[in-house]
């Protein structure tokens, strides 16, 4: 996994596992300066303690397993699929500053369709509909130069590129004008969605969450607010994010058309994992007892997915996740475990068929068939 990644998903397991979270302070915060809807839930379905969830180490793939792995062309522990292609980030030993590889799943179709510019490194990346949106990133320090977050998009069929956003990250701490030194890019193919840092005429920074159409190359703000942003997700008209405040960080929904925003409740802290159809993927827990990730569907039930997991997905069918090096990938209508795998397991994708994670120089894919219809039945794990 590339440094930028690493360190951004043990700031969320910090946020996560912190017991020490101070939540009358954020909720009064947000009382006070940002009015929303929130999402009702029931208290109790969350637990002052939860027992972990562990993959069993599993055998060795065999011909009637129902993964298939392909070979890379280089090793990665970052990977993002629609099912179609998968894509990642490759860098040697010596620290170069890396390139995105394009590997199509059907067949050995590969290619590098993009190499960083020196002195700049790739950061997170999110892939669909073949529309790979990205960030490169020149670090603070790096030759005197402040950090910049530049943002881009290819299009892996026509390898057609763009940038549609450069800015100075201007500040990298919790808090009011604080942020990432990270626009974390998503898209679900049509639109692509990231955060932009603005420095306010009185001091502080603003950090937006804006919009591409990628249709009529249109940009607009969608929200914005003087505090830490992260961890985007988006599914349909819905988008999910993360609102840190120091120390707390609590999970919104946005709907994109009408900018209702609706607050994650039943969390005295939670981070948003992923968005789809079935729901949001939230860790989340209370300061007495530990954290774990839940499903939180629209119409506020939830299921325990997994608990001390904090890379966990969830579409449809499946829900997936990876603790250390263990995958679990489970049916999410029964809450069976469909496979359970411990070894050398990275990066984690999910697509509308199955899901995909790298181990070393391979990628492993776990396929099913798709559902005629989409899923709304409630049963907690």
């Amino acid at each position: 996994m590339n440094e930028i990644a690493l360190q951004q998903q043990r700031t969320i397991d910090r946020v996560a596992l912190a017991g020490s979270l101070l939540a009358a302070f954020a909720a009064a915060a947000f009382l006070a300066f940002d009015p929303v809807q929130t999402v009702a839930r029931r208290p109790a379905q969350v637990p002052a303690a939860v027992v972990p969830v562990a993959a069993a180490p599993a055998p060795a793939l065999a011909d009637t397993t129902p993964v298939r792995s392909v070979a890379l062309p280089a090793p990665t522990w970052s990977a993002v699929s629609d099912g179609q292609w998968a894509a990642y980030v490759s860098s040697d030993d010596k620290g170069s500053p890396g390139e995105i590889v394009v590997r199509r799943l059907a067949n050995e179709d590969w290619h590098v369709a993009y190499r960083a510019t020196p002195g700049r490194y790739l950061g997170q990346l999110s892939l669909a509909a073949g529309l790979l949106a990205f960030e490169e990133l020149v670090p603070a320090g790096t030759s005197g130069a402040a950090p910049t977050v530049t943002v881009k998009t290819l299009r892996i069929d026509s390898a057609e590129l763009a940038t549609i956003d450069e800015y100075l990250a201007l500040d990298l701490r919790y808090g009011e004008g604080g942020g990432y030194a990270s626009s974390s890019p998503v898209t679900d193919g049509s639109r692509v969605f990231w955060i932009h840092q603005t420095a306010m005429p009185k001091g502080g920074v603003c950090n937006e969450i804006r919009m591409r159409d990628n249709a009529t190359g249109a940009t607009t703000i969608v929200y914005q607010k003087m505090t830490t942003l992260g961890s985007l997700a988006v599914w349909g008209d819905t988008l999910a994010f993360t609102r840190f405040t120091e120390p707390a960080s609590s999970a919104f929904l946005l709907d994109i058309p009408s900018r209702k925003l609706a607050a994650v409740d039943g969390f005295e802290f939670s981070v948003v994992q992923s968005a789809g159809p079935a729901g949001v993927v939230v860790t989340g827990g209370s300061f007495s007892g530990s954290a774990a990730s839940w499903l939180v569907r629209a119409d506020g039930t939830t299921s325990r997915l997994a608990s001390d997991c904090y890379n966990v997905l969830a579409n449809e069918r499946l829900s997936a996740m990876r603790c250390a090096t263990q995958i679990e990938i489970r049916d999410l209508a029964t809450g069976d475990s469909l496979l359970a795998l411990a070894g050398t397991a990275g990066a984690l994708a999910i697509f509308p068929t199955g899901v995909l994670w790298a181990e070393g120089d391979s990628l492993s894919i776990y396929e099913v068939q798709p559902l005629g219809g989409v899923f709304s039945e409630t049963r907690p794990n």
